[in-house]
């Protein structure tokens, strides 16, 4: 399977970020589908966004091909998920969750 990056998307990741992605390129694969990631540091985000340090992807994935629950259980406590309507904002942030 295949890994799109949005033209424009730019930016590299550090490497805890860089191993995630490593993980959702898996969890897409073996599906059989491709991952497609919209936003590293580039575009407009907002203030204190983990985007700009290079903490955080967004992935866009309309239909949940993968799980919310996927996403979070194959990267563990220290990454924060988000899902959207248009797929989900992943970001490194290993602060302690209540």
């Amino acid at each position: 399977m295949s890994v799109w990056i949005k033209e424009g998307c730019c930016g590299d990741l550090i490497p805890r970020m860089q191993k995630a992605h490593g993980k959702l390129t898996e969890l897409y694969a073996v599906r059989g589908k491709d991952l497609y990631v919209s936003s590293r540091r580039d575009g407009k985000h907002r203030s204190g966004s983990f985007h700009y340090n290079g903490c955080a992807e967004d992935i866009l994935d309309y239909a949940k091909i993968v799980s919310l629950l996927d996403i979070k259980h194959a990267l563990g406590r220290d990454f924060d998920v988000v899902e959207y309507d248009w797929g989900y904002h992943v970001e490194y942030d290993p602060e302690p969750k209540p």
